[in-house]
């Protein structure tokens, strides 16, 4: 279900409501309503890998079956200046269609393995 906005308010994708009576929409309905998203839901972000040689710029789209729930550390071991990342992507698909919030750099094979792109992505569909 996605936001809409009619005559008499405003309807969130958790089905909550704010009226035209209750005012304009406010801060604690806002985050009422994002708080009540579940992890994938249209409207939530997810840092994820883009799992394609392609690379993504700010604004692009993609399906959720080409990204992958990312997580990583980073080793201060060469230095505060240049710290060395290790990432991880993994598990199932996400559901959906994403837009881009960042750039991910395009994948390729190298002599680490897969090497994947990754950044910010809000669900849009």
């Amino acid at each position: 279900m996605a936001t809409t906005l009619n005559s008499s308010g405003v309807t969130f994708p958790d089905g909550t409501t704010q009226t035209s009576a209750g005012g304009a929409v406010n801060t604690s309905t806002v985050l009422a309503a994002t708080a009540g998203a579940s992890v994938g839901a249209v409207g939530t972000y997810a840092y994820a890998a883009a799992v394609t040689i392609s690379a993504y710029t700010e604004g692009s789209t993609i399906a959720g079956s080409n990204l992958r729930y990312f997580g990583g550390i980073t080793s201060g071991t060469a230095g505060p200046a240049f710290p060395s990342n290790i990432g991880f992507a993994g598990g199932g698909s996400l559901p959906g269609t994403w837009r881009a919030m960042g750039r991910a750099w395009g994948g390729y094979t190298g002599c680490y393995g897969n090497l994947f792109g990754n950044t910010l992505w809000l669900r849009i569909s």
